[in-house]
């Protein structure tokens, strides 16, 4: 799943479950409303519990290059 699904979950998920509130949620998560705003606009990585809200978890992959010694 991409940044840019990832966000427009959680619109989805605010417009639903807060009536479009970015406040209310960010009441509901205690973080600012600039928190959420800047998750929605792509500045700040969502917090391990906005991406709970919308059933969604975080993988993390490493990438790393190796040179054959034999």
């Amino acid at each position: 799943m991409t940044q840019t699904e990832v966000i427009t979950k959680i619109r989805v998920h605010i417009a639903k479950s807060y009536n479009g509130k970015q406040s209310d949620y960010a009441e509901s998560l205690k973080v600012t409303s600039s928190m959420i705003s800047a998750v929605l606009t792509g500045k700040k990585e969502p917090t391990k519990r906005m991406l709970n809200d919308i059933g969604v978890f975080r993988v993390k992959t490493i990438i790393t290059s190796y040179e054959n010694q034999d």
